[in-house]
């Protein structure tokens, strides 16, 4: 594309029945491995060949399409899986589902109000969840081993093809919490948690899952002795390699020369082998580990001089190994022996032989290493690749429990929350969305259905797919889903209370609300789950929908038992004939599916959304139905009924947020629950919902979007979110830094965040590179971050910052749009500016130029302003609000070369728990920012404590000289 000036791409209209259908096809594929209902699916591969998928990385890697819509779905769902490591199939079906649904919406209603009207909800959606809601979040408590075993188990639960037994399962599960437990270190480090190594059993008989302390390596043909003669040692070495010693088809892979009259295999046996000989015996190393194959002949005589080599240990196990011995691995042979004097070893206090299932397994550990191997149950090899990936979502669940320790309800609970909590909310008013006066409320209701249909088809998949909305019910309480067919209420001239229903199930679908609570404690009620949003009261009526809202029905209401249906009817006779009818009508209704409420016209949905809510008003409509027959004809009396209709209306919006405590929350662990990682739960709805929301920017007028051909612009500039998708960067951005100063590691992590390449260009300050004429001519102010993107030349960390993420961030996220968001980032990048940075400059800066460090006083005021931080952060989970912004960037590059100064920063409890987070979810972090922080961390402290020694000295001397003088 670069040679061909290639800008941008333009694909097939989203609006076209072919895309729609496409896009049919992915969601099905998604929804058929999704739940514990899931299965495996047969896939041609690109490649063609055939492939068992059975989880969304799965579905990412092996199935292909080509429109570049489902290739944004696909990097949102791997976005998922690299942030979180779980959760990633949800955010694609609630991505694509809400972009099928909008698709539709749309031949009834303008793009542009859809748009609009889906931006607003998405906005309250999200500040409805960042907010934690006690209904359906609580907090995990990660010393109680049954509920973190029970938050595990949720997530082995959720994957139906892995078919465990519930024994197996309960085991796994235990060991899961045991290995990870085994890789927290005692005390918090910077280097966070250690690793828990994943390994599998293939032909094997045990159904056993175990936990080691240490790496796990299996091989066949183990040498015993060798195992010998490194038992009781406390320093055992090790050389790690990352490329194969061994002669490869391909020549430009070994980075070796060689110029003899024997075969390559010999000659590259001749140069390498001498040089391992040699650097191993003059550096003491007991282990020659590789990742990839050793050559039999190198191997033999390694062996032969009494080295252990262990080979082909895979990318796990090599992370595992590189982790727990500290080494560095060897990733070129080129400049031999040069590379293998220098390589950093590792080291192990203890090599031990293993037998587990009839096998021996060689056991690598070091006491300080922090790492574990999990051995997962032998399952059937199609099965294998699916429990390992969901073993590692546990592990990943885990560490953000830790980080954060809050789970959300499970089961389909939290999506029945969010769809009646916005149903309600679009019922009652919608003058908080503030949209523009020509976007009616009946486009509120429309657009508003779209999400509420989606997120309880969402809330019904984990039980087992789409079924009769009258199968399920919400309370009014809490707004869980409970399994229960409803009972329809009669009249009964006997009896007074014919609404106690007998098969309401003692716990809701996720597990953590009882019945009894709802119906005792808060005096609720069960209500069918609804798909649809009420029409908004005040709204007009036409007369049609007015006559057929004004036939006699009775409310099909699942009650707590506490509220008798009393209404009084005196036509009995009238009143058994409309009964007969409307059971034929609901069982009419309850052969429907979920999929089938979807293909109404508009003049249906009208009449039955004005149904509902005279079903939730029976009382009300039956005293006023004798007016209504006495005054036909009459206007004044017919609009005075509209006005106590929509007044009853928006006194009983059926019920779901009528007499709710504000302090209602779950009140603690049950055993057997289903819970998800809060956390990585809100992400997973905010890429959906962003990306969805990214996706209705795509839509361009048809004219524009026919062709799929490929245009050649010279000068074609992105203008919008949704240009910048397709747009292909063909240059990267020129940036001049230094890896030690914070401004510029925090420019490289927004850079990370949006996914910007950088041509990284260093500045050696100290060497007086920034005063050279070159960089003067870039910028004249001579300091460093600075950029070149293009003809535009900026230097100004926090500037730069705002600039990648407003022109290059797939959305608002990092730099927000919303005034009242924006200027809560600006005053955290002012406070970082010119309070936290500059006490950190006054105190520790003066050591660089040979000065003394900063007193007690300069120490204090910079405890001072990390404390103000520290308060600030009793609001948010991070600097500016519940996710990561730019002033977090800003913040974290500075406060982390605190950390490893040696500042104390136990003092600030948040801000510890602030960086913690910061760490785990910040693309690239340790890449950009750990290394290069620990090194300008370490490098200010040194420079302290040589000044500190400096003038002890100088003291001693003054000390000494006083007493020759007396």
């Amino acid at each position: 594309m670069e040679s061909g000036r290639v800008s941008g791409v333009l694909s097939h209209g989203v609006q076209e029945p072919a895309f729609l259908s496409m896009l049919g096809r992915y969601r099905q594929i998604l929804s058929s491995v999704y739940g514990p209902k899931g299965a495996s699916i047969l896939v041609l591969t690109p490649a063609g060949r055939e492939a068992l998928v059975c989880s969304s990385s799965g579905i990412v890697k092996q199935v292909s399409f080509a429109h570049p819509c489902v290739k944004y779905v696909n990097a949102i769902i791997s976005a998922q899986n690299t942030s979180c490591g779980l959760n990633g199939l949800y955010t694609g079906l609630l991505c694509v589902r809400l972009l099928e649904e909008s698709l539709r919406c749309e031949e009834d209603l303008p793009h542009a109000t859809v748009s609009c009207v889906s931006e607003s909800i998405i906005t309250h959606l999200l500040d409805l969840l960042a907010h934690s809601p006690g209904q359906v979040v609580m907090d995990l408590d990660i010393g109680d081993m049954d509920q973190v075993v029970s938050f595990v188990n949720t997530i082995l639960g959720a994957k139906g093809t892995l078919d465990l037994t519930p024994q197996v399962q309960d085991v796994l599960s235990i060991n899961i919490v045991k290995a990870f437990l085994k890789s927290v270190p005692n005390e918090y480090s910077s280097e966070g948690f250690g690793h828990v190594a994943v390994i599998t059993q293939e032909d094997s008989a045990s159904i056993e899952s175990q936990v080691f302390d240490g790496v796990l390596y299996l091989e066949p043909d183990l040498q015993h002795k060798h195992i010998a003669r490194l038992q009781g040692q406390r320093n055992i070495k090790v050389l790690l390699f990352t490329v194969a010693l061994a002669c490869t088809e391909d020549d430009d892979s070994v980075s070796v020369r060689w110029g003899g009259q024997g075969t390559k295999e010999e000659n590259f046996i001749h140069s390498v082998l001498p040089c391992l000989l040699t650097t191993m015996k003059i550096r003491g190393v007991h282990i020659l580990a590789n990742q990839k194959p050793v050559d039999p002949v190198i191997k033999f005589e390694l062996e032969r001089g009494g080295y252990l080599v262990l080979e082909r240990l895979g990318s796990n196990t090599t992370q595992a190994l590189e982790q727990v011995s500290g080494c560095t691995p060897v990733s070129s042979l080129a400049g031999l022996p040069h590379q293998l004097t220098s390589a950093i070893l590792g080291s192990l206090t203890s090599v031990e032989l293993v037998g587990f299932a009839g096998r021996n397994y060689v056991l690598l550990d070091h006491c300080e290493g922090n790492v574990s191997s999990l051995l997962l149950p032998a399952v059937s090899p199609s099965v294998l690749p699916a429990l390992k990936e969901t073993v590692e979502s546990c592990l990943a669940a885990l560490r953000m429990v830790v980080v954060d320790g809050k789970v959300v309800a499970g089961g389909g609970c939290l999506e029945a929350w969010t769809a009646t909590r916005l149903r309600a909310f679009l019922t009652s008013s919608t003058s908080h969305l503030n949209l523009t006066p020509s976007i009616t409320p009946h486009h509120t209701t429309k657009v508003g259905s779209v999400f509420v249909r989606v997120l309880m088809e969402l809330a019904l998949m984990p039980s087992g797919g789409l079924s009769s909305r009258l199968d399920w019910s919400v309370d009014s309480v809490f707004h869980h889903l409970w399994h229960t067919p409803p009972v329809i209420l009669r009249d009964s001239p006997t009896t007074e209370d014919t609404a106690a229903p007998t098969n309401i199930p003692t716990w809701c679908v996720c597990g953590l609300v009882r019945r009894d609570l709802v119906k005792l404690k808060y005096n609720g009620e069960w209500l069918p789950v609804e798909f649809e949003v009420n029409p908004i009261p005040g709204t007009t009526l036409t007369k049609e929908v007015r006559r057929k809202r004004d036939k006699p029905r009775r409310a099909v209401v699942v009650s707590g038992g506490l509220r008798s249906d009393n209404a009084g009817d005196d036509n009995s006779s009238s009143s058994s004939e409309s009964d007969s009818e409307e059971l034929k009508e609901k069982r009419n209704y309850d052969e429907d599916s979920l999929e089938g409420s979807n293909s109404t016209n508009q003049e249906e949905e009208d009449v039955d959304s004005l149904e509902k809510v005279m079903d939730a008003q029976e009382e009300e409509i039956d005293s006023l139905e004798g007016k209504l027959d006495s005054s036909d004809g009459d206007g004044e009396e017919e609009d005075s009924l509209e006005g106590i209709l929509d007044k009853t209306s928006e006194l009983g919006c059926v019920g779901a947020e009528r007499d709710v405590p504000p302090q209602v929350h779950l009140e603690g662990h049950v055993m057997g629950a289903l819970y998800d990682s809060f956390p990585a739960k809100f992400n997973a709805l905010r890429l959906a919902l962003e990306g969805f929301s990214q996706l209705l920017h795509i839509v361009l007028p048809q004219h524009l979007t026919h062709t799929s051909s490929v245009h050649h612009h010279d000068h074609l500039q992105p203008t919008s979110p949704s240009e910048r998708l397709y747009t292909h960067s063909i240059m990267p951005i020129d940036f001049y830094y230094h890896p030690m100063s914070p401004p510029c590691r925090s420019v490289m992590l927004t850079a990370k965040a949006v996914g910007v390449e950088l041509n990284l260009k260093k500045v050696d300050v100290l060497a007086g590179e920034h005063l050279k004429p070159e960089f003067t001519a870039i910028n004249p102010q001579h300091t460093i971050p600075t950029i070149v993107d293009g003809n535009l030349k900026l230097w100004e960390s926090r500037a730069i910052c705002c600039y990648l993420a407003s022109q290059y961030g797939k959305d608002d996220s990092l730099y927000p749009n919303n005034p009242r968001a924006r200027c809560i980032v600006h005053a955290r990048l002012d406070f970082d500016i010119g309070t936290l940075m500059s006490r950190f400059a006054n105190y520790a800066y003066p050591v660089m130029r040979g000065l003394p460090v900063g007193g007690p006083e300069k120490l204090e005021k910079l405890h001072e302003a990390l404390d103000w931080f520290n308060m600030a952060l009793a609001d948010f989970t991070f600097a500016a609000g519940n996710k990561v912004t730019v002033a977090d960037h800003s913040l974290v590059a500075g406060i982390s070369s605190l950390e490893h100064m040696g500042i104390d920063l136990e003092r600030h409890g948040r801000v510890v728990k602030w960086l913690r987070r910061c760490k785990v979810v910040m693309k690239g972090y340790e890449e950009v920012n750990g290394t290069s922080a620990a090194q300008f961390g370490q490098f200010l402290k040194a420079k302290i404590e040589e000044g500190s020694k400096t003038d002890t000295n100088k003291t001693e001397t003054k000390t000494d000289t006083k007493t020759v003088t007396k």
